[in-house]
């Protein structure tokens, strides 16, 4: 269920930078804090919990280990490493 902004909460968040914005209920005086949509995605996983799959990370292991060099063509060496090991004089 969505709840639309007060002007005052959307000032209150645009003052805020991009950080959550810690809010109190005068009620019952507890915190909650009103975060962005691309914010809330990012953590979402740690908040509920869902069967995780690890093959969901693939992608982004594969993109990880390609900008730190390992899609580089001096890198076949490392992975033929076996290869060339037995053929080494003992």
């Amino acid at each position: 269920m969505a709840t639309v902004l007060s002007e005052q909460e959307r000032q209150a968040l645009e003052n805020a930078g991009g950080q959550p914005l810690q809010v109190v209920d005068p009620d019952t005086q507890r915190v909650y804090y009103l975060i962005s949509g691309e914010q809330y995605e990012k953590i979402r996983a740690l908040l509920v919990e869902e069967e995780f799959d690890p093959r969901e990370l693939y992608p982004l292991i594969a993109k990880t280990a390609g900008e730190a060099g390992w899609n580089e063509p001096m890198m076949d060496d490392y992975d033929r490493y076996d290869e060339h090991r037995s053929r080494q004089p003992g």
